[in-house]
Protein backbone atom coordinates (compact mmCIF):
# COMPACT_ATOMS: atom_id res chain seq x y z
CA UNK A 1 0.00 0.00 0.00
CA UNK A 2 1.50 3.38 -0.99
CA UNK A 3 1.75 6.52 1.08
CA UNK A 4 2.45 10.20 0.52
CA UNK A 5 5.68 12.00 1.25
CA UNK A 6 5.43 15.58 2.52
CA UNK A 7 7.60 18.06 0.61
CA UNK A 8 9.42 19.79 3.44
CA UNK A 9 12.19 20.89 1.07
CA UNK A 10 10.08 23.43 -0.83
CA UNK A 11 7.45 24.09 1.85
CA UNK A 12 7.54 25.34 5.40
CA UNK A 13 4.60 23.70 7.14
CA UNK A 14 3.28 25.06 10.42
CA UNK A 15 0.31 24.02 12.51
CA UNK A 16 -1.89 26.80 13.88
CA UNK A 17 -4.63 25.61 16.20
CA UNK A 18 -6.25 22.81 14.20
CA UNK A 19 -5.20 24.18 10.78
CA UNK A 20 -1.99 24.06 8.76
CA UNK A 21 -0.20 26.73 6.76
CA UNK A 22 1.91 25.62 3.79
CA UNK A 23 4.42 28.30 2.75
CA UNK A 24 5.86 27.62 -0.70
CA UNK A 25 9.47 28.81 -0.62
CA UNK A 26 9.69 28.66 -4.42
CA UNK A 27 7.21 31.47 -5.05
CA UNK A 28 6.26 32.89 -1.63
CA UNK A 29 2.61 31.83 -1.90
CA UNK A 30 1.02 30.27 1.13
CA UNK A 31 -1.95 27.99 1.62
CA UNK A 32 -4.32 27.40 4.49
CA UNK A 33 -5.44 23.81 5.05
CA UNK A 34 -8.44 23.99 7.35
CA UNK A 35 -11.26 21.79 8.59
CA UNK A 36 -11.32 18.46 6.78
CA UNK A 37 -8.20 19.16 4.69
CA UNK A 38 -6.24 19.68 7.91
CA UNK A 39 -7.51 16.32 9.19
CA UNK A 40 -6.62 14.73 5.87
CA UNK A 41 -3.12 16.24 5.97
CA UNK A 42 -2.55 14.88 9.49
CA UNK A 43 -3.37 11.39 8.20
CA UNK A 44 -1.10 11.82 5.18
CA UNK A 45 1.73 13.13 7.35
CA UNK A 46 1.44 10.02 9.54
CA UNK A 47 2.08 7.89 6.42
CA UNK A 48 -1.47 6.56 6.24
CA UNK A 49 -2.19 4.75 3.01
CA UNK A 50 -4.40 7.07 0.92
CA UNK A 51 -6.21 4.12 -0.67
CA UNK A 52 -7.13 2.67 2.72
CA UNK A 53 -8.30 6.08 3.92
CA UNK A 54 -10.40 6.79 0.81
CA UNK A 55 -11.92 3.32 0.95
CA UNK A 56 -12.83 3.82 4.62
CA UNK A 57 -14.45 7.17 3.81
CA UNK A 58 -16.28 5.69 0.79
CA UNK A 59 -17.71 2.95 3.01
CA UNK A 60 -19.58 5.73 4.83
CA UNK A 61 -20.15 8.36 2.12
CA UNK A 62 -18.95 8.25 -1.49
CA UNK A 63 -19.41 12.00 -1.97
CA UNK A 64 -17.15 12.82 0.97
CA UNK A 65 -14.61 10.29 -0.37
CA UNK A 66 -14.63 12.12 -3.71
CA UNK A 67 -14.06 15.45 -1.96
CA UNK A 68 -11.19 13.94 0.05
CA UNK A 69 -9.67 12.56 -3.15
CA UNK A 70 -9.90 15.99 -4.80
CA UNK A 71 -8.22 17.61 -1.79
CA UNK A 72 -5.38 15.07 -2.02
CA UNK A 73 -5.01 15.85 -5.72
CA UNK A 74 -4.90 19.60 -4.99
CA UNK A 75 -2.13 19.12 -2.42
CA UNK A 76 -0.28 16.92 -4.91
CA UNK A 77 -0.65 19.48 -7.73
CA UNK A 78 0.67 22.23 -5.45
CA UNK A 79 3.67 20.04 -4.65
CA UNK A 80 2.94 19.78 -0.92
CA UNK A 81 2.75 15.98 -1.14
CA UNK A 82 4.03 13.31 -3.52
CA UNK A 83 2.71 9.77 -3.87
CA UNK A 84 5.43 7.21 -3.17
CA UNK A 85 4.72 3.63 -4.17
CA UNK A 86 7.73 2.09 -2.45
CA UNK A 87 6.99 3.40 1.06
CA UNK A 88 4.52 1.25 2.95
CA UNK A 89 1.52 3.23 4.17
CA UNK A 90 -0.44 2.09 7.20
CA UNK A 91 -4.20 1.70 7.53
CA UNK A 92 -4.39 1.98 11.31
CA UNK A 93 -7.08 4.44 12.37
CA UNK A 94 -8.45 4.98 8.84
CA UNK A 95 -12.04 4.30 9.90
CA UNK A 96 -11.82 6.80 12.79
CA UNK A 97 -10.54 9.52 10.46
CA UNK A 98 -13.24 8.60 7.94
CA UNK A 99 -15.94 9.06 10.57
CA UNK A 100 -14.41 12.42 11.58
CA UNK A 101 -14.58 13.56 7.94
CA UNK A 102 -18.31 12.89 7.90
CA UNK A 103 -18.85 15.57 10.56
CA UNK A 104 -19.26 19.29 10.16
CA UNK A 105 -16.76 21.38 8.25
CA UNK A 106 -15.64 21.70 4.68
CA UNK A 107 -12.63 20.66 2.64
CA UNK A 108 -10.80 24.01 2.80
CA UNK A 109 -7.52 24.56 0.94
CA UNK A 110 -7.11 28.23 0.11
CA UNK A 111 -4.14 29.90 -1.54
CA UNK A 112 -2.88 33.41 -0.93
CA UNK A 113 -0.39 35.34 -3.04
CA UNK A 114 -0.70 38.88 -1.68
CA UNK A 115 2.46 38.60 0.43
CA UNK A 116 4.52 36.47 -1.95
CA UNK A 117 6.78 39.27 -3.19
CA UNK A 118 7.49 40.30 0.41
CA UNK A 119 8.23 36.74 1.50
CA UNK A 120 10.71 36.28 -1.34
CA UNK A 121 12.35 39.71 -1.05
CA UNK A 122 12.48 40.05 2.72
CA UNK A 123 11.26 37.02 4.66
CA UNK A 124 9.73 37.77 8.03
CA UNK A 125 11.64 34.86 9.55
CA UNK A 126 15.33 34.04 9.52
CA UNK A 127 16.84 32.10 6.65
CA UNK A 128 19.28 29.28 7.31
CA UNK A 129 22.52 30.19 5.50
CA UNK A 130 23.30 26.52 4.84
CA UNK A 131 19.99 25.39 3.34
CA UNK A 132 18.41 28.68 2.25
CA UNK A 133 15.17 27.64 3.96
CA UNK A 134 13.03 29.76 6.25
CA UNK A 135 13.66 29.03 9.92
CA UNK A 136 10.67 29.35 12.23
CA UNK A 137 11.07 29.74 15.97
CA UNK A 138 14.86 29.48 16.11
CA UNK A 139 17.94 31.44 15.15
CA UNK A 140 19.32 30.92 11.67
CA UNK A 141 22.65 29.15 11.25
CA UNK A 142 25.43 31.19 9.74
Amino acid sequence: MPSYEVNETDFVIEAFDSDFIFLDQRDGNYYEAADKVAELFRAIRSKMCPIALLNAVADHDKTVAQEASQAMMQMQELGVITLVEDVEGHAEGADGIAVAMLGEGEFVLEGFAELSSFMLADPVHDVDATTGRFVWGQQAVG
